[in-house]
């Protein structure tokens, strides 16, 4: 997740989007620059089990806020699984990304 969102910020040109599955934040005053600026409608999927054992949910919930902060087309979609992907969550990302295609 945090390559992906890293990768995309860094891109020259507007992206159709970003899928962020069980991430936290690295570098936020890049990032913030990065999404205040080129990437300001960069749309979003962010994705995080609430009993992830490796990534705690709370700092999903600091990047879900930076996102927030900077983008009005970021989705934060928690799931009750750990640091997995749910056949429903692979549902959530299939559709998002059908979507971004299309915007």
């Amino acid at each position: 997740a945090m390559l992906a969102l890293d990768t995309a910020l860094q891109c020259e040109e507007p992206i159709g989007g970003a899928v962020l599955v069980s991430g936290f934040l690295m570098d936020i005053d890049k990032w913030a620059e990065r999404l205040s600026t080129i990437h300001r409608n960069i749309k979003i999927l962010q994705l995080h089990g609430l009993n992830d054992p490796l990534i705690p949910f709370g700092t999903a919930q600091w990047l879900q806020s930076l996102l927030n902060n900077y983008s009005n087309r970021a989705t934060f979609v928690p799931h009750g699984g750990g640091h997995d992907i749910p056949p429903h969550v692979l549902t959530t990302v299939c559709g998002f990304l059908s979507g971004a295609m299309i915007d």
